[in-house]
C-alpha cells in the first residue's frame, strides 16, 4: 500500500471570530465556578464536550443561569437578552464575534432613516436570531429569492 501525504491547507481551522471566542472562554473557565453559556458557544460538538467537561453550563434561556456569570456566544444573543440580564445583575462575558458587532454598528447607522432593513440568511440560525433582533420592525430576514420577491410589494407599499 502506498503512503500518501495529507497536507492542511494554511487557512484550515476556525474562524478569526471563533478562536477568538474559544481563546477568552479558556480564561474564563479557568476563572469562574458555574460559568453559564447562552446556547452552544460554537458550531463544534468537540469544542463544547471540551468546555463541558471544564465546567462550562450550557443553557437555552436566562432563567437556567444560577450564577451570576454568564458567556454571550460567538454568535451573539439577543438584544433583549442583554436588557434582561442586567436587569437580573448577570455579568455578562460577551464572546460576540467581531463581524457580528460590526454588523450592528452598521444597523445602528440605518436605524433612524426610513430604511427597511433586509438580512440575507438561515432564518433559524442563532447569528441571523441575534442580528436581526438589533434591526428594529423595517426589518425581514429572507434565504429565498422566493422569499425576496414576496417581500418587495410589500416594502413598496
Amino acid at each position: 500500500m502506498k503512503t500518501k501525504n495529507i497536507e492542511i491547507g494554511k487557512y484550515a481551522g476556525f474562524c478569526g471570530g471563533v478562536e477568538l471566542c474559544i481563546n477568552k472562554l479558556e480564561k474564563l473557565v479557568e476563572k469562574h465556578n458555574n460559568l453559564y453559556c447562552l446556547g452552544e458557544i460554537v458550531h463544534n460538538s468537540e469544542v463544547i464536550k471540551y468546555f463541558k467537561d471544564k465546567g462550562l453550563i450550557i443553557v437555552d434561556s436566562l432563567d437556567e443561569v444560577k450564577s451570576d456569570n454568564l458567556v454571550i456566544r460567538a454568535h451573539g444573543t439577543e438584544k433583549k437578552n442583554y436588557e434582561i440580564a442586567k436587569s437580573k445583575n448577570i455579568n455578562l462575558h460577551d464572546l460576540t464575534c467581531p463581524k457580528v458587532l460590526n454588523i450592528r454598528t452598521i444597523i445602528k447607522e440605518y436605524l433612524n432613516d426610513e430604511t427597511y432593513i433586509i438580512l440575507i440568511a438561515k432564518h433559524n440560525h442563532p447569528e441571523t436570531i441575534s442580528t436581526i433582533s438589533f434591526c428594529g420592525k423595517n426589518s425581514s430576514v429572507v434565504e429565498t429569492e422566493e422569499e425576496i420577491n414576496k417581500l418587495i410589494p410589500k416594502i413598496d407599499d
